[in-house]
């Protein structure tokens, strides 16, 4: 049998162990390898105009996007306010009610002590139901009626800064009722006295009781037939009484 001469194959595994070694060397130089300094200002420059073009642009959505939430909240105010005014006659009362002068009339107590206010009992009417009276309406006078079981909205909505994103407090637009604010004597103090003041509906809205036909006394019709004449109502200084509309103005300046 013919022997078969091994000596003659050159062994491979010299060449694979040379390739390996060089393929080794080049990823240490690579891994070695970073970006120079210029590079680097070169990369963090144009992230810096990227970021300059992006940042108005994201701006403008987010105020685009609380404006438009604040234009929803505002329009289903106003409907609601619409809704109080057909049920009751008038708006929301936007001062402070008493049951009687505080401090004067023994027993008083706030109705409405904060207008803004979504607190039960003592806030809102649209929130805590409106305020009445409860003997018939042809006397209107006696004691007040909060009916807390007719609740308008759940809570009154928080309206934002659309460029700030920061709380922006809304103010009482327009009036269709209004009050003479006579007590205390001699210090009217801003508080609507719910069963000793007069209130009436101002059907012309000029803030004077001078047109029978469209104008309807709401409060101590009593009191007003027996001890003033109508001329000394029309020269009285009056009080808006309620709300008819809101309104807001933002950062910008702009108004809502």
């Amino acid at each position: 049998m013919k022997q078969r001469n091994f000596t003659s194959v050159k062994p491979r595994i010299n060449h694979c162990e040379e390739r390996t070694g060089e393929a080794i060397s080049k990823m240490k130089n690579l891994c070695h390898t970073g970006f120079s300094l210029i590079e680097l200002v070169v990369v963090i420059a144009i992230m810096a105009v990227l970021a300059g073009m992006a940042v108005p642009y994201y701006q403008d959505y987010m105020a685009d996007s609380r404006r438009a939430v604040f234009k929803q909240n505002a329009a289903n105010m106003r409907k609601v306010i619409n809704d109080f005014r057909g049920d009751n006659g008038r708006g929301p009362f936007k001062v402070k009610v008493s049951s009687g002068t505080i401090g004067v009339h023994a027993g008083a107590f706030y109705l409405i002590s904060d207008p803004r206010s979504s607190e039960a009992g003592i806030g809102c009417e649209l929130t805590g139901g409106p305020i009445q009276n409860n003997l018939s309406a042809t006397i209107k006078a006696g004691n007040p009626l909060r009916r807390n079981t007719i609740k308008y909205i759940p809570t009154l909505p928080v309206f934002e800064d659309p460029y700030t994103g920061t709380r922006m407090e809304w103010g009482y637009g327009g009036a269709s009722a209004y009050f003479v604010d006579e007590y205390p004597i001699g210090s009217p103090d801003g508080i609507f006295d719910f069963t000793h003041e007069f209130a009436f509906i101002d059907g012309n809205s000029n803030g004077v009781l001078d047109d029978p036909a469209t104008e309807t006394v709401i409060c101590n019709i009593q009191t007003y037939q027996r001890t003033r004449p109508d001329a000394d109502y029309i020269n009285s200084g009056t009080r808006a009484l309620d709300y008819i509309d809101i309104t807001a103005t933002d950062s910008q300046g702009i108004k809502y």
